[in-house]
């Protein structure tokens, strides 16, 4: 049997390994509902005009950059921190980890999603403006970016000072 202070530090310990995977989880979702928004409006353009293939493929890739900064975050925190060494000494840092990765995996997902969702729209109106749309739809994605961008940059800085 173990005694009360260890398997505290080890579900801290578990708590704080999760925390860097719920943000590339939060990613993976984020990226997985923007691309899909944005390839279901890309299929009814293309099928009216496939010359907007190029277009349709550069705005439906934005929301994947959300797992790209995702993975980068999950793999600083890996890799920078013994995180069992860590919460050893500190318990309490366990949630600490865990709620930095939390909130990374929110930020990337929101950002994805609704990135999705503004290229979506740019996508539905690449023939009505043949084509004109395109730079717009892409600097108003970028607002939606610069979230994700702020999620992990956040969230290293949020390890390397509390951590």
């Amino acid at each position: 049997m173990t005694d009360v202070p260890t398997a505290f530090t080890q579900i801290a310990t578990a708590l704080a390994l999760m925390g860097p995977a719920l943000a590339l989880a939060g990613g993976f979702l984020g990226s997985a509902l923007g691309t899909a928004l944005a390839a279901m409006s890309g299929v009814s353009i293309l099928a009216e005009d496939p010359k907007q293939f190029s277009k349709v493929l550069a705005l439906a890739a934005m929301p994947m950059t959300q797992t790209f900064y995702a993975f980068v975050f999950m793999f600083l925190v890996y890799t920078l921190k013994d995180i069992p060494t860590v919460v050893a000494a500190d318990p309490g840092k366990g949630s600490i980890i865990f709620g930095i990765g939390l909130a990374v995996a929110a930020a990337e997902f929101a950002s994805g999603w609704r990135q999705g969702a503004v290229v979506a729209d740019a996508i539905s109106f690449l023939i009505k403006t043949r084509g004109g749309i395109f730079v717009h739809g892409m600097i108003l994605a970028a607002y939606e970016e610069l979230f994700g961008i702020l999620g992990l940059a956040f969230g290293i800085l949020a390890i390397i000072m509390w951590v």
